[in-house]
């Protein structure tokens, strides 16, 4: 809704407008097939919405589930792990609502280590999916193959 909604682009700042442009473009082949969902909502057997405000509003992360394997897809909550995973607290230029970004990405990162969640996200170093580690007031990424499971 954030992204087709044609007032968007004038409640953003002039560094995020070409953002409307890309996913106005992005959306377009699916037209009249996308379906908006609840937060927390079974979007198939094995796979719910999670959500994640602050990027942007409706931001959306899922949990994969299949036994008690687990993957959570974070989508754009991290976009520089070298330093968000260290300074949580620190927003980004296209974050659209700082302070929710920052407040989502450090429940998210609770979460995840408190029960030990694979995480994949958009922006994730190589190999795109980890665990997170707790270390004080800060996380640390541990890539996939290298992370006690």
């Amino acid at each position: 809704q954030f992204w087709a909604d044609p007032g968007t682009r004038t409640r953003l700042p002039d560094a995020q407008k070409g953002m409307v442009d890309v996913a106005a473009a992005a959306l377009k082949p699916y037209g009249s097939r996308i379906r908006l969902i609840a937060n927390a909502a079974d979007v198939v057997p094995g796979l719910s919405s999670l959500s994640l405000p602050g990027h942007t509003p409706g931001h959306t992360g899922y949990r994969v589930a299949s036994g008690k394997d687990q993957l959570l897809i974070i989508g754009d909550a991290v976009h520089i792990a070298e330093w968000m995973f260290d300074m949580p607290e620190w927003s980004f230029t296209f974050d659209v609502e700082p302070s929710v970004a920052v407040a989502t990405r450090m429940k998210l990162f609770d979460m995840a280590s408190a029960d030990r969640l694979l995480i994949a996200g958009s922006h994730m170093p190589f190999p795109g999916f980890g665990y997170v580690g707790r270390e004080g007031k800060a996380y640390r990424y541990i890539p996939a193959p290298w992370a006690p499971l």
